[in-house]
């Protein structure tokens, strides 16, 4: 990416109709410095058409910078600007690109399924974020920042949905959770040993190989579900109380539930005591609220935003400990009151 030019367009980088003052419109990203178009006003009047690409700010000391991007699978020697794109990107719900990875992205898509922090506290809120990019990678939380980014590409419900609940599962994997009471390993080893005997003693032919391998990684996984392990991360992010109440343990049940079957399927579920169209408005909910929501709170508070610093959009979890607790998102009871709410 770092192509020896010293300033490089920022294409799609949007804080607002206007430009806000100059304390809010540049920020230090390490030895970069990011600094919004002096005309943005009338740059950005027409972000949101489609594939609609509008240089609204610029990059600097790329040339001069040895900084590395490590917000992917091997660190890059670019300058950090693949880093600083992906963290704008995070906090804008947009795009956020150079023209040299244009190509890469669908172009501007309209408004954003959601985004980490007011456009104001954007360029602060990236300045906090780059001083944590090493916490978030040492998490793996940088693998789900990348998911939701590339969620910000497409507005086909199945490959968001299945961007976002991976995201989810590696949050909930990475997010202090527990697989049950553990043992070592080498217990670990003699228990799956052992069931590989019985397995081979029930004589059932050519599937014995089969489920040896089904059970093995059982036995790795532990005795925790996958239910367990959300209600381990939303208890962690206070979402959930110690103590669970039915509907509550229902609740996170249906988030796995939506999640197994677009991931497992692609399709939606019919869920219990709910009609088709009520199915649908819950997934949707679930899918482009919850869990999205969920992950930008677990990554936000990672790379050190707070309810009373930058960033703090993200980490407001009221909505989301409503619906555990009442079934209502947004103002709204999800599916319908039968058998939903309370």
């Amino acid at each position: 990416m770092n192509s020896g030019v010293d300033r490089i367009d920022l294409l799609n980088l949007y804080l607002g109709r206007r430009r806000p003052n100059d304390q809010f419109a540049t920020c230090n990203l390490g030895t970069l410095r990011v600094e919004l178009s002096v005309d943005y006003d009338m740059r950005v009047k027409d972000i949101d058409r489609k594939r609609h690409w509008t240089a609204s700010a610029t990059i600097s000391g790329v040339a001069r910078s040895d900084q590395q991007s490590i917000l992917l699978h091997e660190p890059d020697n670019d300058g950090g600007v693949w880093d600083a794109c992906e963290l704008l990107t995070f906090l804008t719900g947009r795009r956020v690109t150079v023209d040299a990875e244009r190509d890469r992205y669908s172009g501007s898509l309209g408004p954003p399924l959601g985004q980490a922090c007011i456009g104001i506290e954007v360029l602060c809120a990236a300045n906090a974020a780059w001083a944590n990019r090493e916490a978030l990678v040492q998490g793996n939380l940088h693998v789900p920042l990348l998911l939701l980014n590339a969620a910000a590409d497409s507005r086909d419900f199945q490959v968001v949905g299945a961007l976002h609940y991976t995201a989810l599962n590696i949050v909930a994997d990475s997010w202090s959770t527990t697989r049950g009471p553990d043992i070592d390993s080498a217990s670990r080893q003699r228990l799956m040993e052992s069931v590989a005997s019985a397995v081979d003693g029930a004589a059932i032919g050519d599937f014995c190989g089969e489920y040896k391998a089904v059970l093995r990684a059982r036995i790795q996984q532990g005795l925790g579900s996958a239910t367990d392990k959300l209600i381990t991360l939303f208890r962690t992010l206070d979402l959930l109380p110690d103590v669970l109440s039915e509907s509550a343990a229902r609740r996170v049940a249906e988030v796995n539930s939506c999640r197994n079957a677009l991931v497992h399927t692609g399709r939606i579920r019919q869920l219990s005591k709910r009609t088709t169209e009520q199915s649908k408005q819950t997934a949707v909910a679930l899918t482009l609220g919850v869990a999205a929501d969920v992950c930008r709170l677990a990554i936000g508070s990672r790379l050190g935003f707070t309810t009373k610093t930058v960033g703090s959009l993200s980490q407001h979890p009221q909505e989301l400990r409503q619906y555990f607790e009442t079934g209502y998102w947004r103002g709204k009871p999800l599916g319908g009151s039968e058998g939903v709410v309370g």
